[in-house]
């Protein structure tokens, strides 16, 4: 029951907020898979120094996404990012965080 009710929120918190995003595995293999999108910046100034940050995660549904790990591709809005880590939720919803990657 815990698991259907879980299932039910995933998918319609994906679907109402989601966005396609394309993932690349180690293999090659690219498919779409719909996301929520956190894109956050931070910015640190000091009296000599400054550090810009930018953190960007994707929200999946484990279903869409079971095998999604380190080093994989993730293209967001037509950016290039890279998986740093892929952490499951234990309810069916997987948070990827990403980094930048440089060309």
């Amino acid at each position: 029951m815990t698991t259907a009710i879980f299932n039910s929120l995933n998918n319609g918190v994906t679907a109402a907020f989601g966005e396609l995003v394309t993932w690349t595995d180690a293999a090659g293999s690219v498919r779409e898979i719909k996301g929520v999108v956190f894109d956050e910046s931070t910015s640190f100034r000091l009296e000599q120094a400054s550090v810009d940050g930018r953190h960007l995660s994707v929200d999946v549904k484990a279903s869409d996404a079971s095998k999604i790990a380190h080093g994989d591709a993730l293209t967001v809005r037509g950016e290039s990012f890279e998986v740093e880590d892929a952490l499951s939720d234990g309810e069916g919803m997987i948070r990827v965080r990403l980094v930048e990657t440089t060309v």
